[in-house]
């Protein structure tokens, strides 16, 4: 009979192996990691244990956090879970691809009332000047 205050073992570090990075990235698809992860009958852990899986990553991806993931990641994750890639991810893009952002228009610059009054002065008198001068 045990008294409650022995401890389970702890469990090995887990090691992340997964390759990352790569010119592609894909998208996964809404709840289909959680399916395969539920599918395999494992825990989280495990899984990412066994195949050098980062376990906070697999977290998000299978809440649906996660909007975009290197190919060689997404292969990996795929091989891990047992499932064909296909039925995980979307088509994959080049990184980069995206339209670039347009330049933001200069915001007029904001003049104090003084400056405005010496701009007005300045017009004021240069069209005296042009009445005066027919």
């Amino acid at each position: 009979m045990t008294t409650g205050t022995e401890k389970a073992p702890k469990a090995s570090p887990i090691v992340i192996t997964a390759p990352k990075g790569g010119d592609r990235t894909v998208a996964p698809r809404k709840g289909a990691i959680a399916k395969a992860i539920k599918a395999t009958g494992k825990t989280l852990s495990a899984i990412a244990r066994e195949h050098g899986q980062n376990p906070s990553q697999l977290r998000r991806l299978a809440a649906d956090q996660v909007a975009k993931v290197d190919l060689v990641r997404a292969e990996s994750i795929a091989k891990a879970l047992g499932a064909d890639m296909a039925d995980l991810f979307g088509e994959a893009v080049e990184k980069g691809t995206g339209k670039a952002k347009a330049e933001p228009k200069a915001a007029p610059k904001a003049r104090s009332r003084a400056a405005r009054g010496a701009t007005q002065a300045a017009a004021d008198q240069a069209k005296a000047g042009a009445v005066q001068a027919k």
